[in-house]
């Protein structure tokens, strides 16, 4: 299955990132196991489907949006483990990662685990998104946030959007429901941070299908950062995520 949505999402992966992969898999289950809460999952099969694989999902999207033969900025905001960051820091080494979390043990792994697959392309940074946005080295710098189940997309789009530069991409990956309330809930949100309206990509790489139940799909939300972030955001003391725009 993951060689599957490797081919899928045109990874065009080599036998060096190949291993580089497998390198992180182990590196993510005994860190798991002997140091730090990374992951639920606890197998190497389950690591590469629910992690890997699913980081992969996230190429054709970056592909299409930037000529990957070209540097690009790139932050994972609520990095974990380093998923997707890291995967996609193997796949794509032309790209340049800024791994964010609030968590210091996740981000010490994500900081030792670069460097021992050699990535000089990422970057580990503990903080608070709504701390780390006002940087001026963070802050309307890059050209693409991406984002894995981190909180609702209204609370999202206010953390991700400051780190945008006019005309870059937040990139979110979502389990939807069908009526894609979440989508229509951030309406609000997405207009105050000044984002283009939400293209919807639904997910069928890993086994042909988007749907994840009865109710849900697999999705990965972009939006275009049309405009410059007002001063006011992100708001501070967790309001993103507790009061909602």
């Amino acid at each position: 299955a993951f060689l599957q949505t490797a081919e899928a999402s045109k990874a065009n992966l080599s036998t060096d990132q190949l291993e580089k992969l497998d390198t992180f898999c182990s590196a993510m289950l005994d860190w798991n196991e002997n140091k730090c809460n990374l992951t639920a999952h606890r197998t190497r099969d389950a690591v590469y489907i629910k992690h890997i694989a699913d980081a992969l999902t996230l190429l054709p999207v970056m592909d299409s949006l930037y000529d990957e033969h070209k540097a690009r900025s790139v932050v994972d905001l609520g990095t974990g483990g380093g998923v997707p960051g890291v995967v996609l820091a193997i796949a794509r080494p032309q790209f340049s990662f800024t791994l964010i979390d609030a968590t210091a043990k996740k981000i010490r792994f994500c900081s030792a685990v670069a460097e021992q697959l050699g990535l000089a392309n990422v970057k580990a940074v503990a903080g608070r998104a709504e701390h780390l946005g006002r940087q001026p080295l963070l802050r309307a710098r890059n050209d693409i946030v991406v984002s894995r189940a981190v909180g609702q997309l209204r609370g999202l789009v206010e953390l991700g959007t400051p780190f945008l530069r006019v005309g870059g991409h937040l990139v979110a990956q979502k389990a939807l429901r069908r009526d894609v309330l979440e989508v229509r809930e951030a309406a609000n949100a997405i207009a105050q941070l000044r984002l283009e309206q939400p293209v919807i990509r639904e997910v069928t790489e890993i086994d042909g299908s988007s749907s994840m139940d009865a109710d849900r799909f697999r999705a990965i939300i972009i939006l275009r950062k049309k405009a410059r972030t007002p001063e006011t955001f992100p708001r501070e003391n967790g309001k993103a995520a507790n009061d909602p725009l």
